[in-house]
């Protein structure tokens, strides 16, 4: 007999009846659930399938690598065995008249195929020994260039750091030479003759890097070597401003010698004139 579902009630305990009677015993008007069997969904734990997965291509990564150097090293064994047999052989063909080799002397019959094999095979290690003398070649062009840029930027930063050295002191020059501006080694013009010499010097360096066609190795040169030049010539500037107070302290030194002895001397005429004519004055 069909007996149709009622929904469950919203008395506690119970489904259909406000009592706990045929919740807890057989009735045939109890209408009982259906039955629910637990099971475990699929890829319940994916970290731990996916962490199982990775450590087994690891593994046979490893693996495979492994295999691999041992075949490399086992390919080096025999080709240093067989070099060793090669420079061996004459050896032993001049004391052994029964050695023969291992190399047979038979004519290898080629087809056509095989010489267009061999052909292609040519054709495309030639193209790859050339791609890789192109790009070592530019490597070693790009690590030429950058080397120089280098060398540019220090002469640059040495270059620099004389030009804010505005304060290079109280000059003293040689007055043992005449009318030429000599600086003797001393305290005084120490700072200067040095950066004057680092300035020299950082010509010498420009002249020794080449542009080789290469347009910001030749600005760039080109910059510093006015920079230089600019330099230099504020030297000289400083150095033509401190000679002209030297001189002309020099030349007031000697006007003041020269009023000396003039005075002495007329003071020396006054007195022999007055010993000469003594009744003049009476």
């Amino acid at each position: 007999m069909y007996e149709p579902r009622t929904p469950p009630s919203f008395y506690p305990h119970t489904w259909s009846y406000p009592c706990s009677y045929y919740h807890n015993n057989y009735s045939p008007f109890y209408n009982q659930p259906e039955p629910f069997y637990y099971s475990t969904p699929r890829n319940y734990f994916p970290t731990d399938e996916e962490d199982q997965r990775e450590q087994l291509l690891r593994e046979q990564f490893l693996r495979k690598q492994e295999h691999e150097r041992e075949q490399e090293l086992e390919r080096l064994k025999r080709f240093y065995d067989h070099k060793a047999r090669q420079q061996k052989q004459p050896e032993v063909s001049t004391h052994n008249t029964n050695y023969q080799p291992k190399k047979s002397f038979k004519v290898k019959i080629q087809s056509d195929e095989d010489e267009v094999k061999a052909k292609i095979n040519k054709s495309q290690a030639a193209h790859k020994i050339y791609n890789f003398i192109k790009n070592q070649s530019a490597n070693k062009q790009t690590r030429k260039i950058l080397n120089k840029l280098h060398i540019l930027h220090r002469i640059e930063n040495e270059l620099k750091k004389i030009q804010k050295t505005k304060h290079l002191g109280k000059l003293t020059f040689d007055t043992k030479e005449n009318g030429k501006q000599i600086l003797p080694i001393s305290i005084e013009n120490k700072k200067f003759l040095e950066y004057e010499d680092k300035i020299v010097k950082s010509f010498d360096k420009l002249d020794e890097i080449q542009s080789e066609g290469i347009d910001i190795i030749r600005d760039r040169r080109k910059f510093l070597v006015k920079f230089a030049q600019t330099l230099l010539d504020e030297l000289d500037i400083e150095k033509e401003n401190q000679w002209k107070v030297f001189s002309m302290s020099l030349e007031n030194e000697g006007n003041e010698n020269n009023v000396e002895p003039i005075i002495t001397s007329i003071s020396k005429k006054l007195e022999s004139e007055k010993i000469e004519n003594p009744n003049e004055n009476v």
